[in-house]
């Protein structure tokens, strides 16, 4: 039973002796029966094994196979990595040195609808490794334009939706893993010239930081603790001028408004901003709104426009430490509502100590054309509040909760343990303290 395992681990000799690296000799003196002994200058003394013997054996052979396996674990071992690419498969591709500055920052999208533009490198930027062949991303580079392929065609059927067979100029759409962007956007320079593509990738970095920041915001330690209706992408749409949003709100909403649109929780799409940061501002504060609607359990119109907005609000906030936006409802013009560009946690400051906080209870059932500046930035202190009691997750239960029963009043007493006058007692003595301590 033993004899494959000494022909492996010892050297045959000529009279059929096995003899080992260590000195150990075997020879198989007739079928299942074994003697073995020391190698001394050519002299070997025979010593069958019976009984404990074999047991001795069996010893002696499987420390002979663990230190003749030390070696070859060590040849099995996978090779270091490339030192040109770092294991990547990837190299830059120096036709397209924009893009490669893009993926430097560690962002490149699932799909885009131009990658047969670029036969070298699909607009990613990077090429496969000519030093180690880039196996690695020849592979994401195949399933990349697979995913493309799928994306153009998807996004054909809604461009042709809006604006029929001939769209007014080249639109762009990419996609990541959680949102959809489609855009007719100019062009930027800035050291380096920064082409519609490069802009809409900058976009989708952002609308993915404010993805990370929202499951912050829930209190989910991993992305699998929150749950979404229908979970797909949500799109953005970001028009050059005013009639093609207009044009684009008309034929996905039936709203005509030519500033921008929110459909919740699948789409928003607006009129490009001359102000890029303002974009950005926009980007992060509907992100908030999709998500936050598109939370399971899914219940149409249970966020009331006060929370909605807080909530928005609130993302800008702590990915910029300022505020930009507030949403406008059908027929109004962004000059209907003043929305203070600044630390929103100053503001608050400066409202509680004038005294001129307003009870929840005054404004918790307005619509969003109701809904005052101070209105909103008091709303933006509740939620930020009801984040603070438990890092998110208190926060959740809330959602969840105003979902179940779209009652906000319940939901404030059954899951915050207070009415919403307490409510008012309890957010502004936080704010006082917490905002006086950041403000330093």
């Amino acid at each position: 039973m033993y004899e494959h395992g000494f022909k492996n681990l010892c050297r045959a000799s000529n009279d059929g002796e096995y003899r080992s690296p260590e000195g150990w000799v075997v020879v198989r003196t007739r079928p299942g029966a074994y003697s073995a002994g020391i190698a001394d200058a050519g002299k070997f003394e025979k010593r069958p094994f019976r009984g404990l013997g074999r047991v001795a054996l069996v010893i002696v052979l499987v420390c002979i196979a663990t230190l003749a396996a030390v070696p070859f674990k060590a040849c099995a071992e996978d090779p270091p990595p490339c030192e040109r690419c770092g294991g990547s498969g990837k190299g830059e591709c120096k036709k397209h040195v924009t893009f490669a500055r893009l993926g430097e920052k560690g962002f490149t999208p699932l799909a885009d609808v131009s990658y047969a533009e670029y036969p070298c490198c699909y607009g990613t930027g990077f090429v496969p490794c000519t030093a180690c062949g880039g196996k690695k991303w020849r592979e994401f580079l195949a399933t990349y334009k697979e995913e493309s392929d799928k994306l153009i065609v998807d996004r054909n059927a809604v461009i042709k939706k809006i604006f029929g067979e001939k769209p007014p100029r080249k639109i762009y759409s990419a996609k990541t893993k959680h949102f959809i962007l489609t855009c007719d956007i100019k062009e930027r320079s800035e050291g380096l010239k920064f082409t519609a593509q490069n802009v809409s990738w900058l976009m989708l970095a952002r609308l993915e930081k404010a993805y990370d920041q929202f499951l912050k915001f829930v209190g989910a330690e991993k992305e699998g603790d929150v749950k979404f209706w229908e979970d797909q992408p949500r799109c953005f749409y970001i028009w050059l001028t005013a009639d093609e949003q207009k044009q684009a709100s008309q034929s996905l909403t039936g709203i005509t408004n030519e500033v921008s649109t929110v459909y919740k929780p699948f789409f928003t799409s607006m009129v490009e901003n001359e102000f890029d940061g303002h974009t950005h501002h926009f980007l992060v504060h509907n992100a908030f709104h999709l998500l936050s609607e598109g939370m399971e359990p899914w219940a149409d119109r249970a966020i009331p426009e006060w929370m909605g907005e807080g909530i928005s609000n609130w993302g800008e906030q702590y990915l910029f430490m300022e505020v930009s936006i507030g949403c406008i409802g059908e027929g109004m013009t962004p000059w209907d509502i003043n929305v203070p560009l600044t630390d929103w946690r100053a503001l608050v400051l400066k409202m509680i100590k004038e005294k001129k906080t307003i009870p929840l209870g005054n404004y918790a059932k307005c619509n969003i054309k109701e809904l005052t500046t101070d209105q909103r930035v008091q709303s933006f202190a509740i939620v930020d509040y009801i984040y603070s009691l438990d890092n998110g997750k208190k926060m959740n239960a809330f959602l969840v909760r105003l979902k179940e029963t779209k009652d906000q009043f319940r939901a404030i007493k059954e899951v915050l343990d207070c009415s919403s006058s307490e409510l008012d007692e309890k957010w502004v003595a936080w704010a006082s303290e917490a905002y006086k301590k950041q403000k330093k």
